[in-house]
C-alpha cells in the first residue's frame, strides 16, 4: 500500500471523527460543566468552528494527503474528547472572540489556519487577547519602517512592539523522538512484566543502527547481568543498558548529552532573529514559546538570553519572555514563563510601566490555582 493511500485512509478517518464529534456536542455533558458555563463554552466553540469550518478541515486534510509533512496541530485537538482538548478549544475561541474586531484579524486567521504557523499564531492570539482584557490597545501586524512585528501594544503614554516565536523541536530533537519511538516498538513487546529498560548512548543511533541495538537489548534481557547494567558496542554506538523494576514493562532512551546545548543555541538564534523584526528606536520585547526546553534549569535559559543580549546588544529590546507552559498544563518545578531583562536596553524603566503584561499566564486563565504566577524574573 502506498504512503499516499495510507494518508488518504487516515485523513478520511480524521474527517469523520471530527465531524461526528462536532455533531455530538459532547461538551454539553455534565462532566465538562465545572470549568466553564455551557453558555461560555458554546459561545467560544461557535466562533472557533466558524474559523475552522468543514471546508478548512477538508482542504487541510486533502493537502496533507497530497503533500505530506506535519498535519495541522488543531486537528489533534478536535478528534479526542476530554478536559484537555476542551480547554484548548474554548480558550482559543475566547481569544478569537476578543480579537475579531481588530484590523488585520483576517491575517491572523490565515496564520492560524496554516499548519506551520498555527502554534506561534496561537500564542500571538493569547497575548493580544490578554492585553485587550488588561485595557491595553492592540494592533495586529503593524508596519514599522519596512518591518512587520506581530503586535503593537499601547496605553495612553506607552507604545511597545512584540514579536512572537514558536520554537519547534528542530532536527536533532525530532530525530531523538523518532529513534526512541522506533527502538521502543522493537523491544517493548519482549520486556517482561515488572521490568524497566533504560538505554543511554554516546551518539544518537540512525535508523539502520536501531535494529542491532534492539537485538542487543533482547540478548541482555535473556542473560540479565547481576548488577543490572550491560555495556554494548555496536560500531560507532556505545550503549549502556540498565535494568530496573516497574509495575509494567517500560522502555526509555536517554536523550544525548549534546541535546540541551543544541536547543539553547536555537533559543539564542530565535531571540536574535525575532528582535530584528522590531526596528530601533521603537521599543519592544520578544516572546518565545519554548516547550522544548522543559527540564532545563531556569538559570541555563536566563544565561543564554543574557549572552545573546551581550553579543548583539539590541538596545531597543527591553526583554525576552520564554514561555514553557500550555493552556492545560504548566511545569511544577519550573517557572511558567521566564522574563530576562536586557541590561543593554536604553529604557530600563519600561517594564515597570507595562506591569500588566508581566502578569501574563496561560495557565491561570482557567485554573483554580490562584497562586499561579505570571512572568518570573531573575
Amino acid at each position: 500500500m502506498s504512503i499516499r493511500l495510507k494518508r488518504k485512509e487516515i485523513a478520511s478517518t480524521l474527517l469523520t471523527s471530527v465531524m461526528e464529534n462536532r455533531e455530538s456536542e459532547w461538551w454539553k455533558e455534565k462532566t465538562y460543566r465545572g470549568r466553564y458555563t455551557l453558555e461560555e463554552t458554546e459561545r467560544a466553540l461557535d466562533i472557533l468552528y466558524s474559523v475552522f469550518d468543514d471546508d478548512w478541515l477538508k482542504h487541510t486534510l486533502d493537502m496533507w494527503t497530497k503533500q505530506g509533512g506535519p498535519s495541522h496541530a488543531l486537528i489533534g485537538m478536535l478528534v479526542p474528547r476530554g478536559s484537555m482538548p476542551l480547554i484548548s478549544l474554548v480558550e482559543l475561541g475566547k481569544d478569537l472572540t476578543e480579537l475579531r474586531d481588530l484590523v488585520k484579524y483576517d491575517e491572523l486567521i490565515k496564520e492560524l489556519r496554516t499548519p506551520s504557523k498555527f502554534k506561534a499564531a496561537c500564542l500571538e492570539s493569547e497575548i493580544a487577547a490578554y492585553c485587550l482584557r488588561s485595557e491595553y490597545s492592540v494592533e495586529l501586524h503593524p508596519r514599522v519602517r519596512g518591518k512587520v512585528p506581530d503586535l503593537r501594544i499601547s496605553t495612553d503614554s506607552e507604545v511597545v512592539f512584540a514579536e512572537v516565536k514558536e520554537m519547534d523541536p528542530g532536527e536533532v530533537l525530532t530525530r531523538y523522538y523518532e529513534t526512541a519511538d522506533l527502538v521502543s516498538q522493537l523491544v517493548l513487546h519482549g520486556i517482561p512484566r515488572g521490568t524497566s529498560v533504560e538505554v543511554s548512548t554516546n551518539v544518537l543511533p540512525n535508523r539502520s543502527e536501531c535494529i542491532p541495538l534492539a537485538q542487543a537489548i533482547h540478548q541482555c534481557l535473556h542473560s540479565r547481568p547481576r548488577d543490572g547494567v550491560a555495556s554494548v558496542k555496536l560500531g560507532r554506538v556505545n550503549a549502556l543498558i540498565s535494568f530496573g523494576k516497574e509495575a509494567y514493562p517500560s522502555f526509555s532512551l536517554i536523550p544525548p548529552t549534546t541535546l540541551p546545548q543544541v536547543q539553547l543555541k536555537r533559543l539564542s538564534r530565535s531571540i536574535k532573529h525575532e528582535a530584528r523584526q522590531i526596528p530601533p528606536p521603537d521599543k519592544g520585547f520578544v516572546v518565545v514559546d519554548a516547550g522544548t526546553l522543559h527540564g532545563l534549569p531556569d538559570k541555563m535559559v536566563r544565561e543564554v538570553a543574557v549572552k545573546t543580549f551581550k553579543k548583539y546588544r539590541l538596545p531597543n529590546i527591553v526583554m525576552a519572555m520564554i514561555v514553557r507552559s500550555y493552556r492545560f498544563w504548566r511545569p511544577k518545578t519550573e517557572a511558567e514563563a521566564i522574563g530576562i531583562s536586557n541590561p543593554y536596553c536604553t529604557d530600563v524603566e519600561l517594564l515597570t510601566r507595562l506591569n500588566k503584561i508581566l502578569a501574563f499566564s496561560r495557565f491561570r486563565a482557567h485554573s483554580k490555582e490562584k497562586e499561579t504566577r505570571g512572568v518570573v524574573f531573575s
